[in-house]
């Protein structure tokens, strides 16, 4: 009985020890001062950015990049040469800009997870994969 107690006890400990545990970034801060930023940005900021990094591949819509692919440094890169550069999230929205194209597109966008859909402000929407 004292063994299963014991057990029990350490199991328990152990999992309160890794809920105790966050993502790095969600709840720390670069800084060390607590202030729920890091590297500059709102922790609801960064969550949301979270959701675009990595590598799509376009699925449906309009015809545009058949991928794109977002860094956790603000960059991006496509399959068209003149359009890498930098994004920048606000909310739902996405800023990319490219090098050599001085135009900035604005997207609203939405990620569950798999699945990234872009809708410029006329409605149209491009929905990619995650790769």
């Amino acid at each position: 009985m004292k063994r299963k107690l014991l057990a029990m006890t350490i199991l328990l400990t152990f999992v309160f020890l890794l809920c105790a545990c966050s993502p790095d970034g969600y709840n720390s801060s670069s800084d060390g001062g607590g202030s729920g930023t890091s590297n500059g940005k709102a922790v609801s900021e960064q969550s949301t950015e979270r959701l675009l990094i990595g590598r799509w591949e376009q699925i449906d819509g309009f015809e545009s990049w058949s991928f794109i692919e977002f860094f956790s440094d603000g960059t991006y890169t496509t399959n068209h040469a003149s359009w890498n550069g930098d994004y920048s999230v606000n909310g739902n929205r996405v800023k990319i800009s490219g090098v050599l194209n001085t135009e900035v597109y604005d997207f609203k966008f939405n990620s569950s997870g798999d699945e990234l859909t872009l809708t410029n402000d006329a409605g149209y929407s491009i929905v990619y994969a995650r790769d």
